[in-house]
């Protein structure tokens, strides 16, 4: 160790006699060591690097053949990094960067107690100026910590440790104290359940039930008892729960296609390299890269999120298989409800297939007539919480938006190229929706592109799409698929798109061209035409004497065809359905109403004034292009 500091010089001198060379090397007092014999005339050693001028003067003049062969130690990797100036330049800048972003926040972590949302949290945080790439020195904890206070009730304390270049946020919740107020000791002892007397021990105060009774939930069983003599009164209450899953899973199989979408982070700033994903259905893996130093980490983050191109297998389950399952999670919940001073006399268990996602939520069709947002919300809801599926989601983004622009009774835009969107009704429907997102009750088709798929797959319960589209849900005989009347918001009127391919007859063309196209209208609208393109296509006829026709009238009549429910459904829509007034580029202008809403119910737009802002400039900007 001492020679690499001081630095040596391995060396091989050649020829005869070496013996003698090195003999005449220690008599000139010349330290050697690490001696090895290459061969009968070859031999190599270290020379400290102090000696190497006294060396020189020896075996000038000699006839052995000397080489350096290595200079190793501290001083001549000091004489290197000199003389090579642009390395140590580039060391000091380094070193200098490190430094610097070492100044810098680079990662929040946030520990927060059950019942405090994180992301609640990290937004205020945000708000306030807690955020990656922060000087750390500007961090006011004091000020944080009352915003932070002040804004939440439930929020008892914040601490913020700050360890290298990552922060951690804890957040103490408030204990629920019980209040101290004084309560005179006699009071009526009630039923908690519904249930049959079995025994009454009052020891104070008048019983007024007996063995036998049947009590309600709230009736009073003991009147004036002194809750200090501890009074019983014992019966016999029912407890039920009810758990369901499905005979078939649906479950993803990779299909061995994938491909790599780069994000690189610098701070809080992104920048993705985008690829071209055309998977119809797909599951992403994201792993991250980033470097770490101790407590220190550096700002340079790598995401690689990976597609995997999937297909929907379909795998029934085994149905006693799946009783025993629901037997033992409808126990475990029995267990955590029933009182530990509960003795269960008896249990009984009944299973019941239901035909529908809707059934096994405790609603029929009936539930479903004359149906509101706020009523399909609350199903939505409980389809989130119950079954773990969304509940409702619009097909088409644009029509979900103008739709409900028009229970109103406004136009998107009017034949006068009015647009009427910055109104108080698009806020509150707009924010209803964002907050049903929110939740996961609705949804919007996003990659699917179509929600017909997740129907079928039942990953959803309900969806509100073109008649046109019940010829994709297929979902051989799964479940039982009912047509419904599309909802409204309370208050306001029913509105129904009206909307589909058109024929035109132009007038720059020749009489005979106007002729044949006139007589080819004709042909494809006839009572006949009409109704086979219909019956195939979803789309109703454009005569009523179509019905007259045997194609219509035997898919009506028959129960099991689901074009006649659509069709039904959509008479019975006909007097409120309305169509948008043509307009200058009118499909660009709902190519905005789409991308908008997808982008608010998403979360890419929060404010819900920057989502009308924005509709209005980019919608008066289509329609007023040329």
């Amino acid at each position: 160790m001492i020679s690499y500091i001081r630095g040596y010089y391995v060396i091989t001198v050649e020829g005869v006699s070496v013996e003698r060379f090195l003999n005449h090397l220690m008599r000139n007092g010349i330290k050697v060591y690490n001696v090895k014999k290459i061969s009968s005339t070859k031999i190599e050693f270290n020379l400290d690097r102090e000696d190497i001028k006294a060396f020189k003067n020896v075996y000038r003049g000699s006839n052995f053949q000397v080489k350096i062969k290595q200079s190793t130690g501290l001083p001549f990797i000091l004489k290197r990094i000199y003389k090579n100036k642009g390395m140590w330049i580039c060391g000091v800048i380094s070193l200098f960067l490190l430094i610097m972003t070492s100044q810098f926040v680079t990662d929040i972590y946030i520990q927060v107690p059950e019942g405090i949302k994180k992301e609640d949290i990290r937004k205020e945080l945000y708000q306030v100026g807690l955020k990656p790439g922060v000087y750390k020195k500007s961090i006011d904890r004091k000020e944080i910590r009352d915003h932070i206070m002040l804004k939440f009730n439930d929020v008892a304390y914040l601490s913020i440790n700050v360890k290298g270049t990552n922060i951690f946020v804890t957040v103490t919740k408030k204990a629920e104290t019980l209040k101290s107020v004084e309560q005179s000791n006699y009071c009526n002892i009630i039923a908690k359940k519904d249930g049959i007397i079995e025994k009454v021990i009052a020891r104070s105060g008048n019983s007024v039930v007996q063995k036998g009774d049947i009590v309600r939930k709230g009736d009073v069983l003991i009147n004036g008892s002194n809750n200090k003599s501890i009074p019983e009164v014992w019966a016999t209450t029912f407890y039920e729960a009810s758990k369901s899953a499905s005979y078939e899973e649906v479950v993803k199989e990779k299909t061995g296609n994938k491909k790599n979408v780069y994000t690189l982070s610098f701070y809080d700033n992104k920048y993705t390299i985008r690829r071209n994903i055309k998977y119809n259905d797909y599951v992403i893996e994201n792993q991250e890269y980033k470097l770490s130093l101790g407590n220190y980490t550096f700002p340079l983050k790598l995401k690689v999120s990976t597609f995997y191109e999937t297909e929907d297998k379909k795998i029934e389950k085994d149905k006693e298989q799946v009783k025993k399952e629901l037997k033992e999670k409808t126990l475990k919940e029995l267990d955590y409800i029933i009182p530990a001073s509960a003795r269960i006399v008896d249990s009984k268990h009944d299973y019941k297939v239901n035909k529908n996602m809707l059934e096994s939520l405790g609603y029929t069709l009936e539930d479903l007539e004359d149906l509101t947002f706020e009523k399909l919300a609350e199903i939505s809801n409980k389809a989130v919480t119950e079954l773990g599926v969304a509940g409702f989601g619009f097909d088409s983004s644009s029509n979900a938006f103008i739709s409900s622009l028009k229970m109103d009774g406004l136009d998107f835009v009017d034949s006068k190229g009015t647009i009427n969107v910055d109104n108080e009704w698009v806020r509150e429907y707009m924010t209803f929706f964002q907050k049903q997102a929110e939740s996961g009750a609705f949804r919007i088709a996003g990659e699917d592109k179509f929600l017909s798929n997740p129907f079928v797959n039942q990953k959803m319960l309900c969806y509100q799409g073109s008649s046109a589209g019940y010829a994709y849900l297929n979902n051989d005989g799964a479940f039982e698929i009912a047509v419904v009347e599309v909802p409204v918001f309370e208050g306001k009127d029913k509105a129904v798109m009206q909307q589909g391919a058109s024929l035109f007859v132009t007038n720059n063309v020749s009489a005979e061209a106007q002729y044949a196209a006139y007589e080819f209208v004709k042909f494809a609208t006839n009572a006949e035409n009409t109704a086979k393109f219909a019956t195939a296509t979803g789309y109703l006829p454009v005569r009523k004497s179509a019905v007259e026709t045997e194609i219509v009238k035997n898919i009506l009549n028959d129960e099991t065809s689901l074009y006649s429910q659509v069709y039904n459904v959509a008479q019975k829509s006909l007097p409120y359905a309305y169509y948008t007034p043509a307009i200058n580029n009118a499909q660009s202008a709902r190519t905005v109403a789409q991308e908008k809403y997808e982008a608010f119910m998403s979360g890419s737009i929060k404010d819900v004034e920057v989502l009308v802002d924005d509709i209005v400039s980019q919608v008066q900007t289509s329609i007023g292009r040329n």
